[in-house]
C-alpha cells in the first residue's frame, strides 16, 4: 500500500467512522491489519481477512476457560492483568502503569517498536531509530537504518544500514561502547548469544539462475574478534534464539534436498552454528514461519501437521530433544507474541494467552495483536 493510497483508504474509514460514531483510533487499526495481511500474501504464509479490532489497554480483565467460557483466573507473576505489553495505540504507547504520548511518525503504519529496559525502541518507517524513554521523551540514536535487534538483556542492540552493520549497549537512552564494521552481505541480525550476533540472508522463492527455491543462510559475527566475515550454513531455515543458558542455539533444519519440507528442531554450537543435535519426527515444516521461542529460552512454539491436521504445539526446551514436554493449541492466525513465557496468540480473531500445561484462556477485551509491542526480554 503505497503513501497516496493509504490517504485515501484512511480519509475513507475516517468518513465511515464518523458516521457510525466510532472512535477515529480504529482507522489506524484496520489500515496496519490491512498491511500486515498483504505483507503475508506477499511472503507465502496463510491469508486472513482483515479485520479491525478495538484498541484498549489490557488491564483489568478476566480470562476464561476456553470451553466454559466462565471460570476467571488470577495474573502470574510478570504480568499485569492479565497481559504486560505495551499496546501501540495511534501516538499513544499503553502499559499497565498509563500511557505517553509520542510523534506519530515513530509509532505509525511501517513503524516498529520494541520495548528495552527503561523505555522502547522506534524505527520509523522513515528508517529513523530513536529511544524513547518512559516519559515519553525521544532521543535520535541514528539514521538510514534498515533492521534492528534487542537481545535477550534489553540492554543490547544490532542494527543494519546500507554497507554495515554495528552492536552497541543501551545506556540512558543512548548507545554506547558501539562496534561498526562494514558489510556488503545484505544479511541482518536475527539473534544474540553472549557476545556474537547471528545473522540471516535471506531466501527467496524463486530466485537465482534456474528460477529455484533459495534457502535463507545464516552466519555467526564475532564482535570482539573483528569485522563479519561470514561462513554461511546449509540447511538451516531458521534460527530462533538462545537456549540452555546460552550454551546452544535453538534453531530449524531442513531434513533431506531443499526440495523437503520436513523440518527438525536442532541445538546449534553458538560459534559456528554446527549442529549438535536434532529431532525429526515432531511434524514441523522447514519453511514455517511460526517458529518462535520465549525470551527465557524455555518454550518454543511452531506449527506441525499430524496425519494431514495441522495445529500449534507449545514445547517446554531441554537438552534432550527426543523428550519434549508439549501442549497442543489450535492453529493461530498468526505467530504468538510472548509475554515472558506466557503466548500470545489470536485464534478466529480471539485473543487467548497460551501456557504450557494449560488450556487456551481467552481475553474477552482484547487489543489487536500486531498492536502489541515484543518484550524479548523477561521481565524482573
Amino acid at each position: 500500500m503505497n503513501d497516496r493510497t493509504e490517504e485515501l483508504v484512511r480519509a475513507m474509514l475516517e468518513t465511515r467512522s464518523v458516521e457510525a460514531g466510532e472512535r477515529s483510533l480504529d482507522v489506524d487499526a484496520l489500515v496496519r491489519r490491512g498491511e500486515w495481511v498483504r505483507r503475508r500474501r506477499q511472503l507465502g504464509a496463510i491469508t486472513t481477512t482483515a479485520v479491525a479490532a478495538v484498541v484498549v489497554i489490557l488491564t483489568a480483565t478476566l480470562l476464561v476457560k476456553w470451553n466454559t467460557g466462565t471460570e476467571a483466573i488470577r495474573p502470574v507473576k510478570g504480568h499485569g492483568a492479565p497481559v504486560d505489553l505495551t499496546v501501540v495505540d495511534g501516538e499513544q504507547l499503553r502499559t499497565k502503569d498509563g500511557e505517553v504520548t509520542v510523534p506519530m511518525d515513530l509509532t505509525a503504519l511501517g513503524a516498529r517498536v520494541t520495548e528495552v529496559r527503561d523505555g522502547w525502541m522506534s524505527l520509523s518507517r522513515t528508517s529513523e531509530l530513536s529511544f524513547i524513554n518512559a516519559s515519553g521523551a525521544v532521543t535520535p540514536i541514528a539514521d538510514n537504518i534498515d533492521s534492528y535487534l534487542i537481545d535477550g538483556t534489553g540492554t543490547r542492540i544490532a542494527f543494519t544500514r546500507k554497507g554495515g552493520l554495528a552492536v552497541g549497549v543501551l545506556r540512558d537512552g543512548r548507545v554506547t561502547g558501539l562496534v561498526p564494521t562494514p558489510s556488503a552481505h545484505e544479511a541482518y541480525p536475527v539473534a544474540f548469544v553472549g557476545e556474537r550476533v547471528v545473522m540471516m540472508q535471506a531466501g527467496s522463492c524463486c530466485g537465482g539462475d534456474n528460477q529455484q527455491y533459495v534457502e535463507p543462510r545464516f552466519a555467526v559475527w564475532d564482535p570482539p574478534a573483528g569485522g563479519f566475515t561470514p561462513r554461511w550454513t546449509t540447511g538451516v531455515t531458521a534460527v530462533h534464539g538462545p537456549v540452555l543458558d546460552g550454551t546452544r542455539l535453538l534453531a530449524t533444519v531442513r531434513q533431506g534436498s531443499v526440495n523437503e519440507d520436513t523440518g527438525c528442531l536442532a541445538l546449534l554450537r553458538p560459534s559456528d552454528l554446527s549442529v549438535l543435535a536434532k529431532q525429526c519426527d515432531l511434524g514441523l515444516s522447514a519453511a514455517s514461519t511460526y517458529g518462535t521461542l520465549s525470551p527465557s529460552g524455555r518454550y518454543f512454539f511452531d506449527l506441525v501437521v499430524t496425519s494431514g491436521r495441522e495445529y500449534g504445539v507449545l514445547m517446554t526446551i531441554g537438552a534432550d530433544l527426543g523428550n519434549l514436554t508439549r501442549t497442543d493449541f489450535p492453529t493461530p492466525d498468526e505467530p504468538p507474541t510472548w509475554d515472558d513465557d506466557t503466548a500470545l496468540a489470536t485464534v478466529n480473531r480471539h485473543l487467548y494467552l497460551w501456557r504450557s500445561g494449560q488450556e487456551p484462556e481467552r481475553i474477552q477485551r482484547f487489543a489487536n495483536q500486531t498492536d502489541l509491542a515484543p518484550r524479548p526480554f523477561v521481565r524482573d
